[in-house]
């Protein structure tokens, strides 16, 4: 419905409920009215209310309540207690008493008996009394087996009694089923012996079975634990494993391989391990420089029992040793081996150095009367803190060079299959128009050096700093001149 309304004086209001009854109030007669305004759309309030607004813009409303939502809501809000009376029983109808039923309240009083006390005759009376009761019960059985024994129609009757052709039919009927039911009672005497054996068996084969599954399930966790530092393989039924550290070139050499069993009684371990025999001892490798004297002595090993205790094995303390240890030891008498064979195979091939090979000693020159030692030794397989000899310093650089020449590729694979094999990258090369040629690509390769002559380098400039060392400190303690000191340590 659309109106529109123009006045000059003051707002006046009109009924638009009906539309014949729509006059005037007084005062509004100079009103004009005119066919301008805007349409309005009249519709009830009662709008439902937004709850949500999604973020994908959906909306979700309020139902409005229902008539019956708003009666009891309503109804919720009177004091039902303060209009009926606290003293009302219209919820529970039974609790309202009849006028003709009487309560009668009869009080009654509780009958109290004596106890009675049993004299007692001392503190063993229990024990006397429970005595003389086991006396009776054991007096009445033995009446019992008596009146069995000594009467003859109440003994049972056998398979081997016989039975006389003169007696009655019924005694023949009694007989025979006496007997039946002596076969009957020894079946079920035997089904439940039968069944108590079985469920004996079952729950032994139960235990056996545990007990197996529990050191399976050990013996696969320890091989899991064992797979995490060494390598494992199984061929077939026989499971072994390697001693091997490098990292390049094959694997599984046949000398480095260990052999893994399981111990049907573990101790402590479920795995046994077999190490090769040349590793079932402790080494250790030992570098030190020494001076070429006439007076020394010490320059190769002792010949001594005390040397060969290693040779004494004795396969029950072998076995005895954790898996673990077993396969630290033999890995590392393994790389010593190495290393002195390495350094041995150097001595050999160069031609600067004079060297000498004897009962696990290397004697290199390294110059004037200084010699380089470097001595393998062994010692017995088991548990212990092996000594340290030799200089700390040149021991662990001849681990790092070790451990450096082992992670250092020499080789990388070519494109093409004529160009020589180099270490260098490929864009040393020179790929395309202006590539080397296979003899060029290996002069400029680089070319490794031997270990020995890495560890005389080394050892030759720390020997020459040891001396500088003890040169300073001596010339120190002599001199007083505090610059002296202040210029040593500079250096």
């Amino acid at each position: 419905m659309a109106f529109g309304y123009l006045a000059s004086k003051e707002a006046c209001s009109v009924s638009l409920r009906d539309e014949s009854s729509w006059s005037l109030p007084p005062g509004c007669e100079e009103i004009k009215w005119r066919n301008f305004g805007a349409d309005i759309s009249l519709e009830g309030v009662n709008e439902w209310k937004i709850q949500e607004i999604g973020y994908d813009g959906v909306e979700k409303y309020i139902k409005p309540p229902t008539f019956s939502d708003n009666v009891g809501k309503l109804a919720r809000q009177v004091d039902w207690k303060k209009l009926i009376g606290s003293d009302a029983l219209y919820d529970n109808p039974n609790s309202i008493k009849s006028e003709n039923e009487e309560v009668e309240n009869v009080e009654k009083k509780p009958v109290e008996f004596e106890e009675r006390v049993v004299p007692e005759a001392g503190p063993w009376h229990g024990v006397a009394k429970y005595l003389h009761e086991s006396l009776q019960q054991f007096n009445v059985l033995l009446d019992n087996l008596a009146i069995m024994r000594a009467t003859d129609y109440m003994k049972p009757l056998t398979i081997l009694d016989p039975i006389h052709a003169e007696s009655a039919p019924m005694q023949s009927e009694n007989a025979a089923a006496s007997k039946a039911t002596q076969w009957v009672w020894k079946r079920k005497a035997l089904l439940e012996a039968m069944s108590v054996l079985e469920l004996a068996q079952r729950l032994r084969n139960v235990e056996v079975e545990d007990e197996v599954h529990q050191q399976k399930s050990q013996f696969f966790m320890e091989l899991t634990k064992m797979r995490e530092y060494w390598r494992v393989r199984k061929t077939g039924d026989h499971i072994y494993g390697d001693l091997g550290y490098r990292i390049f070139g094959s694997k599984y050499n046949p000398r480095e391989l260990f052999d893994i069993t399981r111990i049907s009684l573990p101790p402590g371990t479920s795995i046994d391990v077999t190490v090769p025999r040349d590793l079932t001892r402790r080494s250790t490798l030992s570098v030190s420089i020494v001076k070429d004297d006439y007076t020394n002595r010490d320059l190769f090993a002792s010949l001594d029992d005390h040397q060969f205790e290693y040779m004494k094995i004795d396969d029950s303390k072998i076995e005895s040793i954790h898996w673990s240890d077993a396969l630290k030891w033999a890995q590392e008498t393994l790389i010593c081996k190495d290393i002195f064979n390495t350094l041995c195979s150097d001595a050999v091939q160069m031609r600067n150095r004079l060297s000498t090979i004897r009962d696990g000693v290397l004697l290199v020159s390294l110059y004037n009367d200084y010699l380089l030692r470097v001595e393998l030794k062994y010692h017995p397989f088991r548990e212990g803190d092996l000594p340290e000899e030799g200089c700390s310093y040149l021991n662990r650089s001849l681990r790092e060079m070790m451990v450096a020449q082992e992670c250092t590729r020499w080789v990388r694979p070519q494109t093409f299959v004529s160009l020589p094999l180099t270490n260098l990258s490929e864009a040393l090369d020179a790929r395309g128009p202006r590539a080397f040629t296979g003899r060029e690509i290996e002069s400029r390769a680089h070319k490794p050096q031997f270990l020995l002559e890495k560890l005389i380098t080394v050892a030759s400039h720390y020997s020459l700093v040891e001396m500088a060392r003890k040169t300073l400190e001596e010339f120190m303690t002599t001199t007083r001149d505090p610059q002296v000191r202040v210029f040593n340590v500079a250096v």
